[in-house]
């Protein structure tokens, strides 16, 4: 007769669980964790400290006319052809003639580049109204000059010197630009506005 077998026992194998009971190691970690979080916190305080700082990219410009006595402001914004705009109305360039009476080049001897007014070539493809004065060279440092070359003759070249770059402050108002530049002593200078109701100088003394 036979005898029934039992089962075999199992025996369950676990991996021991090693704790580090060494103190240096434990020190270590607690340091690090200390150095992660004064770094973040500095990182942070940091990133608060530092704000943008405020710049205004427009400057005055103001341009001497040589000989003429008369001097001009622009702002870095505006462009080549508002420039000459401007000398054509403050000075007699020509005969007393403005900025569409005549064909007129600038040329500036800084960079050897030449720019005139209009939509077609003559003698330079680059165009007066399609430049910016802080694109150029010239425009950005003091005592430098443009020429400019009224009505192409070589006896109404004008010389617009660099006189001085000027910030333009936040209460500035650009629509006051360009204009002439005022007289030494005019910080407050402002030009007369007559507006719509002032009486007509042309019908009081007609026959002037």
């Amino acid at each position: 007769m036979s005898t029934p077998s039992r089962p075999l026992a199992t025996t369950a194998h676990t991996s021991p669980i090693s704790v580090s009971t060494d103190p240096t190691s434990a020190s270590t970690n607690k340091r690090q964790k200390t150095n992660e979080t004064t770094m973040a916190s500095s990182s942070t305080s940091s990133s608060k400290a530092i704000s943008p700082t405020k710049t205004n990219p427009t400057s005055i410009l103001t341009y001497d006319v040589v000989g003429s006595g008369v001097s001009v402001q622009v702002l870095s914004s505006h462009t080549i052809h508002m420039l000459v705009a401007a000398v054509c109305d403050e000075t007699c360039v020509g005969m007393n003639e403005g900025v569409y009476d005549h064909m007129w080049i600038v040329h500036d001897p800084m960079e050897g580049t030449a720019y005139e007014p209009g939509e077609y070539e003559c003698r330079s493809d680059l165009r007066a109204a399609c430049h910016r004065l802080d694109s150029i060279k010239a425009a950005q440092y003091v005592g430098h000059q443009l020429l400019l070359e009224y009505d192409y003759g070589s006896t109404s070249t004008y010389q617009l010197v660099l006189k001085s770059v000027d910030e333009l402050a936040e209460d500035d108002d650009k629509a006051q630009f360009p204009r002439r530049a005022p007289l030494p002593g005019q910080a407050d200078f402002v030009p007369y506005n007559p507006g719509p109701d002032a009486a007509n100088i042309n019908e009081i003394y007609f026959d002037l």
